[in-house]
């Protein structure tokens, strides 16, 4: 595509990108096992809130008897030893299109403060979202889907908020209805070899 019909794209997309009630939403299912209730709730707020400014719900729900509804994006969070993905606070299966890891105990020790864990966990899991909709691992130069945020990022975090790029909006959509087909498959294909 070439840059006259991306920009169109972007201007056309900026107007209707953030209706009155989103018109499409993804499930969340996030294991929380052993976070703490207030800051999982502050969370999921801010991560709402970053989906419902570009035009997509989230809808949150917990796991029932140790399994995620089918069509849900699967956040687990995990203590890892450093040596396992050394910069990484998180990381997702964008090609799988199902499954996001967190390493939270990376996000604790940024020593950032631990009223600070909401705000930045709220980011960390943003970003996978983005690689899990776009079904891609690339990153974008500045805004969530930067690949290493510096001291200023964490600053504009708390002052006023890391967005989407518009050209990961674009590629947020342009994603989504892959995802969705991508999900349906599996659900599928799950589905029936279970009957079996």
């Amino acid at each position: 595509m070439n840059w006259a019909a991306r920009a169109t794209m972007m201007l056309t997309f900026s107007v209707v990108a953030k209706p009155d009630t989103p018109a499409e939403s993804v499930t969340i299912c996030m294991m929380d096992q052993g976070m703490n209730l207030v800051a999982m709730s502050s969370a999921r707020a801010k991560i709402s809130k970053i989906f419902v400014d570009i035009g997509i719900t989230i809808r949150w729900t917990g796991p029932s008897h140790d399994r995620c509804p089918a069509g849900s994006i699967m956040i687990t969070f995990l203590d890892v030893e450093p040596r396992e993905r050394p910069e990484a606070l998180a990381y997702a299966l964008p090609f799988e299109g199902r499954h996001i890891f967190v390493l939270i105990n990376r996000i604790k020790n940024l020593n950032l403060g631990p009223k600070c864990v909401p705000t930045v966990l709220s980011y960390v899991v943003a970003h996978e979202i983005g690689h899990i909709l776009m079904g891609r691992t690339c990153h974008s130069s500045k805004g969530i889907m930067k690949a290493h945020w510096t001291q200023d990022e964490y600053s504009e975090m708390f002052s006023r908020g890391l967005a989407f790029l518009p050209e990961d909006v674009v590629d947020l959509f342009a994603g989504l209805e892959h995802w969705r087909a991508q999900v349906s498959v599996t659900t599928l294909w799950s589905g029936s070899a279970r009957r079996r």
